[in-house]
C-alpha cells in the first residue's frame, strides 16, 4: 500500500451513500459488454441507477468488482441484492436497508434472511453452490468469512442480552440527539436537487431532522410508532457493536429535482413538498430494482466482492494479471496482519477481468490522495482499441481557498506533464468543456466563502482517444534524463509540501497554526509512482539508473526540502524494494558485523544478513493513552518510525520512515524455527494487546548497539501545534534501545500470520521486467516521440517526432518538393509533398499550426517538433471538439450517454417554476466568455469563440422550448447570416431532465438540409407552426455539423446498418459543409411517443433522426465560472445567515413577532423574509404587505444586480416579456428575471445615500398588479 499509516482511534460508518446515484456506462457504447471496478464501492445505488437508466442495443453483460475496506457495507449489499433475488416486497427492503429503526415484520424478514445467508456462507463452495452464488461470487475466501461474521450478527441480534441491547440503544438516542444539535440545519442531502438546491434545502433538512430522531422518513405516525426495533445492520462495523453512523447519514443517493421543478406526471397530488420528496425517492428505488431484476433474469450480471483496502487490491489485481499469482506480500488493510491472496478469483469461471472499462473511485481522493489512486488504477484500464477506458475520481472536501482550483492543487503539477508520463488526462481539460453540470456547486461556494463540501467529478481517459488517427499507435515518448529527472523531482516535491522540519517547530506554536494537512503519500508512494512511469516513458541520452542518481541528487541538494535528508534512507529502500533502483549502499555483497548486543539470527542458510532487514517495535498500549483521549481534536494524525543514533537530531544520524505497518496483536518466534509469527487480536483497538510495528531498514544498523527506536508522529502543522509539548520536538511516543529485546526484534524477514508464508526481504521479480521500457538506443531513435521541458520541469513545452525516408527514394523526396505540414486531428500531423503522404502522430493534443520542420539530409528524414496544445487555444480538440470515435461501434468521446426515454420530461405549462433554467443555460459561459459575448460583436464572430456561440444558441433552444421567451416554439430553422441559407431543422418533442449529471435535455428530431435536400421539405416547413430562427456564422454553422452527430449518437437506440454511409471510412467523416453530417441508419426512429404526434411534423419526422441537445458547461479548474452569479447569490446569503443561528446565536428575529427563535423559515409567498413557523401558520395578518403584494401580483420578488456605479445605468425595460438591467456586461453576467404580462415595476429598494450601488449589491424590485 501506497497511504501512510495514520492513527484511527475511530471508524467512521457510512451505511448510505451521500452523493447522488450515476450511471456507470454513460461514456460506454450501447452495444459493448462493461467490466466495471467500484473502488470504495459504499451501498449499491450506482449499481442500480445503471441498469436503470443504461443506454444499450441488445442485453449488456455487466461483470462488477466492488471493493470497500468496510465488510458492513458489503453485507448490507449483498443483503439488498438477495432480497430483490427473493422478490420480497421492495417497502419492506426499503424499511431494511434506509431506515435505522424498523417494524416487526421487517425485523423478521432481515434476521431469518441474514440467517439464510449465514447457513449459505459456511464455504465458499456452499456459497457458490447456493442461489445467490451465480451472480455474487467472493474475490478471496477471506471476504466471505468477513461478511459471514455480519450475517451472523444480524441473525442474532434479537437475542442479544438485555443489557446489551440497552446499551446499543442508549448509544443510538445519544447519537442522535447529538446530530440533531449539531446538524439542525443540515443542506448537503439538498444537492441531489441540482439547481433548484435553494428549494430543496428547508424541506431536505427538516426530513433529516426527522430521520434522525425516529430512524425512518415516515410522514405517518402510525408508521413511525410500529418502528419500534433497532436495525442491526446499523450497529455492526470495523469498530465493534456499536450504533454509530456518520452524522450525515440520510437517504441521499435519489434524484430530487423532479420533486421541485413540474414534471409531465399522471400520479395524484400529494399533500406536501416532503410527501413528494419521499414518493420521488421510492419510486426511484422501486424503478431501480425492476432493472436490477431484469438483468437477473436475462443473467446479465454478475457482481464480485472485495473486502479490503483500495489501494492494496489494484496493485494485487496488477500483479496477478502479470504474474498470474494469487498470492501477493501485500497486506489486505491498514493494520491488519492477513495478506492479500485472490484465491477465488483465480479460479472463477467464467474467469474475472483484471482489467477494466471503466473504475470509480468514488470520493476516495478526499482520504487516499490523487496521485496514489491514479498510480494504482492506471494499469487497470483497457488498453484495447474496442473499449473507451475511463476512470473517474471524485472529491466531497475542497483543498485550499479557492474551491474551483482545487483539483489542480491536489495534482500539483502541470497537467500536460503529469499526463504525458502517465498517459491519462481529465477529458475536460483537453476537451474544454464537459456536460455534467456542477453549476450548483460553484453558486454554493458563496461570495469568498469556503464551503465544508464541493463535489467534484472528472473522467480521466488517454490523450489520445479522442484521434481516430493516433488511436490504435501505441505511441510512446521520450525524455532525457535531466528532463526526466526534474519532472518527477517536480511531482515528489508536491507530495511532501507538508512536512515541516522541527527546528521550525516553535515558530509555528507561535503563529498559532491550527489546521490539519492530511498526509496522503509516503516515500513509497515515489516508488510506485516512478514504476508505473518506466512502462510508459523511454529515457532518450542514457538510462534509468541515471535518471533516478540525478534525481537522487537533485533531492539532497534542493533547499525547499528541509525534511529530505531524514527520509532520505526510506526513499531509497522503498526504490531498491519495488525494483526501481538500488543504490551502492545498499547493494548485495556487504560484510555486515553483527553487534554482539543485538539479537539477530538469519533465518536461512546464509549467515549474512541481507541488504535490508525488518524492525519489529512493540509499543505498550499505555504508551498511546496520548491518541486515545479527546479524539474529536486528535483527529488522525500519521503514524512513523524514527531510527537515531543516540539523542543525534543530525540528517546523517537520525532516519525517518513512513512506510510502516502495524497491527495489534503481538509477535513471536515460531516454536522449532528461526521465523516469526504474528498473532492478531481480533478486536483490535478495543481489545487488550499491544501494537506491533514493523519496517524495513538498511542492515547497516546491526553494526551499532547506539541506535534508538521509536513510534513518532509525522510532522504537520496540525501535530506540531498539538503534541510537541506532550511529546516533545521529535513526537515520539515509545521509544527505546535498539538492543531491547523485550520489545525490538531485528529480522532477516517480514513476519506474518502462521498460516502464512513469511515475507523475505523482495527482490525485483523477473516477470515485471519485460514490462519496463529500455534505454534507447540509436535504431529506436526515430520511433519516438521525444518530450522537451522548461529548464525548472514544471511543464512540456513541445514534443518532436522524426520520420525516416527510404534511403534510396528520400535523397529526391526531399529534394523534390517543399514538404508541409497540416494538423489533421487533435494528435496527428501530415506530412506530405506530391511524392509522400506520412503521418505523425504525438501522446498528448498538440499546436499543429505552429509546428517547426527540420529537414535531415543523411539519413534522409524529416523531424516535426510542435508546442503542445493549451486550454483556450485553437489546437488540439479545437479541431474537433466532438470527437465520434468508432470502435465496435460509433460513440461519442467527451458527451454522455442517455436513455431518453427513462429521463423525466418536464411540464412546460407551469413557466413559473422554470426559470432557473435561465440561469442554467446562462452558466454554460465561463466568465471569459460572458466578457467576450456582451463587450465585443466582432471579437464574438472569431473563430476561437465559436464554443462560445453554439453554447449561447443551445442556451436559445433550451429558453424556445420552454417558452421563457415568451411563446414555447418548438420548431427552431438554423440559418447561416449573409445568405448561407437553412441548414438544419429541430423539432422539439420536450424538455427532459437528466438527474444524474444535474443538468436539462432537449429531445429533439434534427433534421439537417443541403441545397439539393432543402427543396423536397420546403412544404413541410411553410406547415410549421411559429417556427423560429437561429441565425448562427459560417464558423458556428461548421461546429453544429460536428456536434449533432454527437448528440444523435448519445442517444442511439438502433444499429448502424452494414451499408452505413460512414462505415466505408475507418475514421468518422467530418462531412464537408453542404453534405449532411449524419447517416441515415436511425432515421425516423424514436417518434412514437405522443408528444411527436403533430400531424404538420409527420413529413419532416420520417426524415429526421433524434438527438439529445443539452448544454456544454465550462470547466471550472480551467478558467472562472459563475463568478458573477456565485457573488449575487441571494440563495448563499440566506444560507449563511441559517449557519450562523446554529452556531447558538439567532441572527434574524421573526419580521411578523420579532422574537429571536432558532426556527424561523423563509416566507411562503416571497422565499426571502423570515418568520417563525407560528406566525406562518397562525397570524398571516402579521405577515408583511410587501410579501402579500408580491403574492397578489402574480410574481415573487424579484432581485436584480447592480453591475455598475453609473446612475445612467440603473435604468430598467422590458424585453420579451423579461426584465432586464441594461448596464455594462449585465445581460450575460446575471440572469433576466420573468416577469408576468402587464406588470410594472413600481419601486426598488432604496439604499444609503452616502454611497452608489456597487457591484453585487442586491437590489429589491416590488412589482405592480397587473392592469
Amino acid at each position: 500500500m501506497s497511504h501512510p499509516l495514520y492513527w484511527t482511534a475511530q471508524n467512521f460508518f457510512y451505511p448510505i451513500g451521500n452523493t447522488p446515484a450515476i450511471s456507470l456506462t454513460q461514456d460506454l457504447s450501447p452495444e459493448q459488454p462493461a467490466d466495471i471496478l467500484l473502488l470504495g464501492c459504499g451501498d449499491p445505488r450506482n449499481i442500480l441507477f445503471t441498469l436503470y437508466s443504461d443506454l444499450s442495443i441488445g442485453a449488456r453483460k455487466y461483470d462488477i468488482t466492488c471493493c470497500d475496506l468496510e465488510p458492513a457495507i458489503l453485507s448490507r449489499n449483498v443483503l439488498l441484492f438477495s432480497l430483490l433475488e427473493n422478490n420480497e416486497n421492495l417497502d419492506t427492503v426499503w424499511d431494511i436497508f434506509y431506515h435505522f429503526r424498523i417494524n416487526e415484520r421487517a425485523f423478521k424478514i432481515l434476521t431469518q434472511h441474514s440467517q439464510q445467508l449465514y447457513n449459505y456462507s459456511s464455504t465458499v463452495k456452499s456459497w457458490r453452490d447456493s442461489r445467490y452464488g451465480s451472480f455474487i461470487k467472493m474475490v478471496d475466501s477471506r471476504t466471505l468469512a468477513e461478511l459471514r461474521r455480519h450475517w451472523k450478527n444480524y441473525a442474532e441480534f434479537p437475542n442479544l442480552p438485555a443489557k446489551r441491547l440497552k446499551q446499543i440503544t442508549k448509544g443510538q438516542t445519544e447519537l442522535s440527539d447529538s446530530v440533531l444539535k449539531k446538524l439542525h440545519f443540515n443542506i448537503t442531502p439538498g444537492r441531489s436537487a441540482g439547481m433548484l438546491w435553494d428549494e430543496a434545502t428547508v424541506p431536505i433538512a427538516g426530513m433529516f431532522r426527522k430521520y434522525w430522531d425516529t430512524g425512518t422518513i415516515f410522514t405517518s405516525q402510525r408508521d413511525i410508532y410500529s418502528a419500534i426495533r433497532l436495525n442491526p445492520t446499523f450497529v455492526y462495523y470495523l469498530s465493534g457493536e456499536k450504533f454509530n453512523p456518520h452524522y450525515g447519514t440520510f437517504p441521499s443517493g435519489f434524484h430530487l429535482t423532479p420533486a421541485f421543478a413540474p414534471m409531465v406526471d399522471n400520479s395524484k397530488p400529494l399533500p406536501n413538498i416532503t410527501s413528494k420528496i419521499i414518493n420521488i425517492c421510492k419510486q426511484q428505488f422501486k424503478l431501480w430494482c425492476k432493472a436490477f431484476k431484469t438483468a437477473r433474469a436475462a443473467d446479465m450480471l454478475t457482481i464480485r466482492l472485495y473486502c479490503g483496502d483500495a489501494l492494496a487490491f489494484c496493485h494485487a489485481l496488477n500483479n496477478f494479471a502479470l504474474t498470474n499469482q494469487p498470492k501477493t506480500n501485500l497486506f489486505v488493510a491498514p493494520w491488519r496482519a492477513s495478506r492479500i491472496h485472490l484465491d477465488e478469483l483465480s479460479t472463477s469461471i467464467p474467469s474475472a477481468p483484471t482489467s477494466f472499462d471503466i473504475i470509480d473511485t468514488s470520493n476516495l481522493t478526499d482520504h487516499l490522495g490523487l496521485i496514489n489512486l491514479l498510480i494504482a488504477t492506471r494499469p487497470l484500464l483497457k488498453a484495447e482499441p474496442m473499449s473507451q477506458a475511463v476512470l473517474y475520481t471524485e472529491t466531497l472536501l475542497p483543498s485550499g481557498d479557492d474551491v474551483t482550483q482545487s483539483f489542480v492543487d491536489r495534482l500539483g503539477i502541470d497537467i500536460s506533464m503529469f499526463s504525458t508520463l502517465l498517459g491519462i488526462v481529465p477529458r475536460s481539460y483537453v476537451s474544454g468543456f464537459t456536460t455534467q453540470s456542477n453549476i450548483h456547486e460553484l453558486l454554493m461556494a458563496g461570495p469568498g466563502g469556503s464551503p465544508s463540501q464541493f463535489h467534484e467529478r472528472v473522467a480521466w481517459t488517454s490523450p489520445t482517444t479522442g484521434d481516430q488517427y493516433a488511436l490504435n499507435k501505441g505511441i510512446l515518448v521520450g525524455f532525457d534524463v535531466g528532463d526526466l529527472a526534474r519532472a518527477l523531482y517536480r511531482i515528489y516535491e508536491q507530495m511532501f509540501t507538508n512536512e515541516v522540519a522541527p527546528a521550525i517547530l516553535s515558530y509555528i506554536r507561535n503563529m498559532g497554526a491550527r489546521f490539519q494537512v492530511k498526509v496522503h503519500y509516503r516515500r513509497e508512494t515515489v516508488a510506485l509512482l516512478f514504476r508505473i512511469i518506466q512502462r510508459q516513458v523511454y529515457v532518450q541520452d542514457g538510462n534509468w539508473d541515471d535518471v533516478f542518481r540525478a534525481f537522487l541528487q537533485i533531492s539532497l541538494t534542493n533547499n525547499a526540502g528541509e525534511m529530505e535528508p531524514f527520509y532520505y534512507q526510506d526513499l531509497c529502500i522503498q526504490l531498491h524494494l519495488h525494483g526501481v533502483c538500488t543504490i551502492p549502499a545498499l547493494a548485495p555483497g556487504r560484510c555486515i558485523k553483527v553487534h554482539p548486543s543485538i539479537q539477530f539470527k538469519p533465518s536461512g542458510q546464509s549467515k549474512q544478513p541481507p541488504p535490508l532487514v525488518c524492525v519489529v517495535l512493540t509499543v505498550p498500549r499505555k504508551h498511546l493513552q496520548v491518541l486515545l483521549q479527546d479524539i474529536q481534536r486528535i483527529g488522525q494524525p500519521t503514524l512513523q518510525c524514527i531510527l537515531r543514533v543516540g539523542d543525534s537530531s543530525r540528517p546523517h544520524g537520525m532516519h525517518m520512515f513512513c512506510t510502516i505497518h502495524a497491527i495489534w496483536g503481538k509477535c513471536a518466534r515460531l516454536p522449532g524455527s528461526d521465523k516469526a509469527i504474528l498473532i492478531e487480536d481480533t478486536q483490535g483497538i478495543n481489545g487488550t494487546s499491544n501494537l506491533v510495528v514493523m519496517f524495513w531498514v538498511d542492515a547497516q544498523i546491526l553494526e551499532s548497539s547506539r541506535h534508538i527506536v521509536s513510534l513518532s508522529l509525522k510532522h504537520t502543522l496540525l501535530t506540531a501545534t498539538s503534541f510537541t509539548n506532550t511529546l516533545g520536538p521529535l513526537l515520539e511516543i515509545f521509544v527505546t534501545s535498539i538492543t531491547d529485546q523485550k520489545y525490538v526484534k531485528v529480522l532477516d524477514h517480514w513476519p506474518s500470520l502462521a498460516s502464512e508464508i513469511p515475507q523475505d526481504p523482495p527482490s525485483p521479480s523477473p516477470s515485471l521486467e519485460p514490462y519496463i521500457l529500455p534505454a534507447i538506443t540509436k535504431s529506436q531513435e526515430n520511433h519516438i516521440c521525444r518530450a522537451f521541458t522548461e529548464k525548472r520541469g514544471y511543464s512540456i513545452i513541445s514534443l518532436s517526432v522524426i520520420f525516416n525516408l527510404e534511403p534510396t527514394t528520400g535523397t529526391e523526396t526531399l529534394a523534390s518538393k517543399t514538404i508541409t505540414a497540416t494538423q489533421i486531428a487533435p494528435c496527428t500531423v501530415e506530412l506530405a509533398n506530391d511524392q509522400i503522404r506520412h503521418l505523425a502522430h504525438f501522446p498528448y493534443p498538440i499546436q499543429g499550426a505552429r509546428h517547426r520542420l527540420h529537414i535531415i539530409r543523411s539519413p534522409p528524414s524529416i523531424q516535426i517538433t510542435v508546442p503542445v496544445s493549451e486550454p483556450q487555444s485553437e489546437s488540439g480538440y479545437f479541431l474537433d471538439p466532438f470527437p465520434i470515435i468508432r470502435r465496435n461501434a460509433y460513440t461519442p468521446w467527451n458527451i454522455h450517454h442517455l436513455s431518453l426515454d427513462s429521463l423525466p420530461l418536464l411540464d412546460t405549462r407551469n413557466l413559473e417554476k422554470l426559470g432557473w433554467l435561465n440561469l442554467h443555460g446562462a452558466m454554460q459561459l465561463s466568465d471569459r466568455e460572458k466578457v467576450i459575448a456582451s463587450s465585443c460583436i466582432m471579437g464574438k464572430a472569431n473563430p476561437e469563440n465559436v464554443l462560445l456561440n453554439v453554447k449561447e444558441s443551445i442556451h436559445a433552444i433550451l429558453l424556445h422550448s420552454i417558452g421563457l421567451y415568451g411563446r414555447r416554439h418548438r420548431a427552431l430553422i438554423f440559418s447561416e447570416n449573409r445568405g448561407g441559407g437553412i441548414y438544419m431543422i429541430l423539432l422539439v418533442g420536450g424538455v427532459r431532465l437528466d438527474p444524474a449529471s444535474l443538468t436539462v435535455v432537449v429531445d429533439t428530431a434534427v433534421l439537417p438540409l443541403s441545397t439539393t435536400k432543402l427543396p423536397r421539405f420546403v412544404q413541410e416547413i411553410r406547415e410549421l407552426e411559429t417556427p423560429v430562427q437561429v441565425v448562427t456564422n459560417s464558423h458556428e454553422r461548421a461546429a453544429w455539423k460536428k456536434l449533432i452527430p454527437a448528440f444523435v449518437e448519445r442517444c442511439r437506440t438502433w444499429q448502424h446498418k452494414p451499408d452505413c454511409e460512414h462505415s466505408i471510412c475507418q475514421v468518422t467523416p467530418i462531412p464537408p459543409i453542404d453534405q449532411n453530417p449524419i447517416c441515415t441508419c436511425g432515421q425516423g426512429s424514436g417518434f412514437t411517443a405522443a408528444e411527436w404526434q403533430i400531424p404538420e411534423w409527420q413529413g419532416l419526422l420520417s426524415n429526421a433522426t433524434r438527438a439529445a441537445i443539452s448544454p456544454l458547461f465550462g470547466v471550472s479548474y480551467i478558467e472562472r465560472v459563475g463568478g458573477a452569479a456565485k457573488n449575487r447569490s441571494a440563495f448563499t446569503q440566506r444560507l449563511a445567515r441559517y449557519q450562523l443561528g446554529l452556531n447558538g446565536k439567532p441572527i434574524d428575529p421573526c419580521l411578523a413577532c420579532r422574537a429571536f427563535e432558532r426556527s424561523l423559515g423563509l416566507c411562503n409567498r416571497c422565499s426571502t423574509r423570515l418568520y417563525s413557523t407560528s406566525c406562518k401558520l397562525n397570524k398571516p395578518n402579521k405577515i408583511s404587505p410587501t410579501c402579500s403584494d408580491a403574492l397578489n401580483s402574480g410574481s415573487n420578488l424579484t432581485h436584480i444586480d447592480i453591475k455598475s456605479k453609473t446612475p445612467q445605468e440603473w435604468t430598467l425595460s422590458y424585453h420579451v416579456g423579461r426584465l432586464v438591467l441594461v448596464g455594462a456586461l449585465f445581460n450575460t453576467l446575471a440572469p433576466s428575471y420573468r416577469i408576468p404580462w402587464g406588470c410594472r415595476v413600481r419601486q426598488l429598494q432604496a439604499l444609503p445615500r452616502s454611497r452608489f450601488p456597487s457591484k453585487g449589491d442586491l437590489v429589491l424590485a416590488r412589482l405592480a398588479r397587473p392592469h
